[in-house]
Order: structure tokens, then sequence, then C-alpha cells
């Protein structure tokens, strides 16, 4: 199901996106104090959201149960 996995691609887009910069071209990442602690609490409440919206999504456009027929009449 492509539309579940979409959003975590989106969190997986920022990580990588950041480790390009912290890496390659040599960025600092601010983590002092209090700041890695919101950071942190913050990475956590998007990755949380992200599972909850995947979940969402795979049931909205699951497969779809048939609708069961009518009983015949016995007439």
């Amino acid at each position: 199901m492509l539309v579940a996995v979409q959003p975590p691609l989106t969190l997986g887009d920022a990580l990588i996106s950041v480790s390009y910069g912290v890496t390659i071209y040599g960025e600092d990442v601010r983590t002092g104090g209090w700041l890695l602690v919101i950071q942190i609490a913050c990475v956590i409440a998007i990755t949380f959201g992200i599972i909850q919206l995947s979940r969402s999504l795979a049931m909205v456009h699951g497969p779809q149960q048939p609708a069961p027929e009518p009983a015949a009449s016995g007439g």
C-alpha cells in the first residue's frame, strides 16, 4: 500500500537531509541543555503522528470487504 508508506517516507526525507547537512556540509546542530530534550520530544511526537497517520490511511484505503448479498425470497 503506497498510501500507507508515504508518511514514513516524509520523515525519512527530513532525517536524511539533516544527516547530509551534518556529515557532508559540516553544519552544527545545537543540542545543549533543554534544547536537546525539546528536540527529542518533537521527534517522538512526529514519529507517533506518522505511525497513526499510516495506520489510518491503511484502514481507509485497505481492501474493501464485499457487501453481503440480500437473502433470496422463498416465494
